[in-house]
């Protein structure tokens, strides 16, 4: 079978690296992983990300070193997804959406839109035994992830001019990330959906590709999508929370001691992404603000009538989820 040119590249990268770790593993004098992200180097994320390497590299007296490539430095979202999957000594940030795709397809309910009023509802359902059996049965697919606890925050929509009805969304252009579950709800909402790795979005703003999109505030602002299009609707559609995800095998050669340290302090990481992230929000709406961006409320109940219907027998997710996270979370549609 002939590879194309990229997934050539993708596998040479991924050679180099497990050569390399293999070389640093059998000495433990040091390993090198790498963290790939989509996100700008700005994004809180990022900035987040490399404390914790300062501190992994602290604790461990330099015998773990966690470099970050953030920006789509190691190719799109999906491409370091996949090196992970094939055993690359790589760490990613992935979202529930994406992060379905290697444990139960119930998980892409993290994703859905309206299903959570707060970050609260959904740190009840990541507790809960429902939620330790997906990540149990995503090391049983050898993905494992370290922390499932970086709330992303709540993601609005960003386009060429406000859509506060539902109606004002039919046949918009609209970019969403390749998460079935994204797909098939903005699909209620009328949109024309356009799958665009996050990393395109600005240009693909820029130039008319597509007309909107969605995101966290901080997303928005980090990666300046308000440039190209000046409006934001505030929908909060999605409660967003991304996990710290790797192959099991890389993170099994590494010594006890230095897995608990990694463990420890993505999850940490998580806490302080999560709260200065919640807490920015207003200097980043102010920020935009100034910089021209139009804020609008959005009819969140039409909004919510219209993707709903969705739910009741979401063909990704099992029978009956929504209604046990719903149970799990004391809450209703």
């Amino acid at each position: 079978m002939k590879l194309s040119r990229p997934a050539r590249t993708c596998l040479a990268q991924i050679c180099l690296a497990v050569a390399a770790f293999c070389l640093a593993a059998p000495s433990q004098a040091q390993t090198v992983l790498r963290i790939g992200t989509g996100q700008a180097a700005a994004e809180l994320q990022n900035v987040i990300l490399q404390q914790v390497a300062d501190r992994v590299k602290e604790r461990t007296g330099g015998k773990l070193v966690l470099q970050l490539f953030p920006g789509g430095q190691l190719g799109s979202e999906r491409d370091v997804h996949e090196q992970v999957k094939m055993g690359a000594p790589i760490l990613t940030i992935v979202d529930s959406g994406y992060f379905a795709n290697y444990t139960s397809k119930d998980v892409g309910l993290l994703s859905a839109p309206f299903v959570f009023k707060d970050y609260g509802e959904v740190t009840k359902l990541l507790s809960s035994d429902l939620a330790k059996g997906w990540l149990a049965q995503a090391e049983k697919n050898n993905i494992k992830m370290l922390a499932f606890n970086w709330y992303f925050g709540e993601r609005h929509i960003v386009g060429r001019k406000p859509y506060p009805k539902v109606a004002d969304l039919a046949h918009v252009k609209f970019r969403l990330a390749p998460i079935p579950i994204y797909i098939d709800s903005f699909k209620a909402l009328g949109v024309a959906p356009v799958t665009l790795d996050f990393a395109e979005v600005y240009s693909a703003l820029q130039q008319g590709v597509v007309d909107a999109a969605e995101g966290p505030l901080g997303s928005i602002y980090s990666s300046k999508l308000y440039e190209p299009t000046p409006f934001v609707t505030l929908t909060g559609h999605i409660k967003q929370v991304l996990g710290v995800m790797m192959h099991k095998s890389v993170f099994d050669a590494l010594p006890a001691q230095t897995r608990a340290i990694l463990v420890e302090e993505m999850q940490a990481g998580g806490e302080r992404y999560s709260k200065q992230g919640t807490e920015r929000q207003a200097e980043l709406r102010a920020q935009m603000e100034k910089a021209g961006v139009k804020f609008v409320e959005a009819d969140l109940e039409g909004y919510k009538a219209a993707v709903t219907p969705l739910y009741g027998s979401y063909k990704a997710g099992s029978a009956g989820m929504i209604e046990k996270v719903l149970k799990i979370i004391g809450a209703q549609m």
